[in-house]
């Protein structure tokens, strides 16, 4: 295995354990802290595997020599406005508040 090939092993890894992270957060909320209450908030572990991923990102960005993984504006508003859109059905159709 390469560097290339590694960081995006690694990219794949840390983009399954923010999956994982989220999920936590819609079964047991925000601020769930665990069986002992001693860990971070359910939504703190979120944002520290969003982190690991944009790390990940830079570091594969470094490889490249280029920015290839970057967060673009219009793409992102286009995301958005096609969740809106598919937000808006769902509460049509009663599936969402």
């Amino acid at each position: 295995m390469n560097k290339r090939e590694h960081l995006l092993s690694n990219l794949m890894e840390e983009a399954g354990e923010v999956v994982q992270a989220a999920s936590k957060v819609l079964r047991f909320g925000d601020d769930d802290k665990g069986s002992d209450g001693t860990k971070p908030t359910t939504l703190e572990r979120l944002q520290a595997e969003y982190n690991d991923v944009i790390a990940l990102a830079g570091l594969i960005n470094e490889d490249y020599g280029a920015m290839v993984l970057k967060a673009d504006s219009k793409l992102i508003a286009a995301k958005q406005a096609k969740m809106r859109e598919k937000m808006a059905k769902s509460r049509e159709q009663g599936r969402l508040q």
